[in-house]
């Protein structure tokens, strides 16, 4: 399980410069205009199935790509709808392999920078900002939050967790945090999702990345992607019992 314990640069590089690229996003298998990426984190989760976006950035694709998947093969499946958009089932992973408290699908990403992963010396940095149910929100879109050559921070850092690629489910213990609970002076930039895996809704997903310089943070290029929740249809199929029921009572 992820912790709480993410450092970043996010309280001291809100300085930003943002000029957000427009680049065209397509589905697919995920490529930098002319050859295929390679998804090089976790079990089997495979380069397919990708909305993603290049970008030129110094005569090299700037790869940003997103999808949703179950969490675990024996969770319900999670459909691709069109575009950015996918639908998952709501309930809590059914898999021995996850958390008993994550729901059913999680979000994947990848940024790499001509097929690769980005160095340190090509500062870039990667944000995400999620939107849920009833307002609640983690991460900022407003400055860049990790070094995308980096590992993420705390005690589960090392080469199973890198920035640029990665999966996350939305019940992670620090995705519930606000901004003031994570980095202690850094208020106001998020509450926390405060995240239920059996609620019905939508999240969006802004995965972002920016180039550090010495007078700040520019936005390269951006990404969104968004999961609709649904009732697994045993819930709706209840639903369904209970009016005819209720109808049955009333004749």
């Amino acid at each position: 399980m992820k912790t709480s314990t993410l450092i970043s640069s996010v309280a001291i590089a809100l300085s930003v410069s943002s000029f957000a690229s427009a680049a065209v996003a397509t589905y697919g298998t995920l490529n930098d205009g002319t050859n295929p990426i390679a998804f090089n984190v976790g079990n089997g989760i495979g380069n397919n199935d990708f909305w993603y976006s290049n970008t030129d950035v110094g005569g090299k694709a700037l790869t940003l790509g997103m999808k949703s998947i179950s969490y675990f093969g024996t969770n319900a499946p999670v459909t691709h709808i069109a575009g950015n958009t996918w639908e998952a089932q709501a309930g809590k992973n059914i898999d021995p392999r996850g958390s008993a408290d994550a729901p059913t699908w999680n979000f994947i990403w990848s940024v790499t920078l001509g097929g690769e992963k980005p160095t340190a010396a090509d500062n870039l940095y990667w944000s995400m900002r999620i939107t849920g149910l009833n307002g609640g929100n983690w991460g900022t879109n407003l400055v860049g939050m990790f070094d995308l050559s980096a590992d993420f921070p705390g005690p589960e850092s090392g080469p199973a967790n890198p920035v640029y690629q990665n999966a996350w489910v939305c019940s992670y213990d620090f995705l519930q945090l606000s901004s003031a609970a994570t980095f202690g002076d850094t208020s106001g930039l998020w509450n926390g999702l405060a995240f239920d895996p059996m609620a019905n809704g939508n999240y969006n997903f802004e995965l972002s990345v920016f180039q550090r310089t010495g007078k700040g943070d520019i936005q390269l290029s951006t990404l969104t992607m968004n999961v609709g929740v649904v009732p697994a249809p045993g819930a709706i199929a209840l639903v369904g019992l209970a009016g005819l029921v209720g109808r049955r009572r009333r004749a």
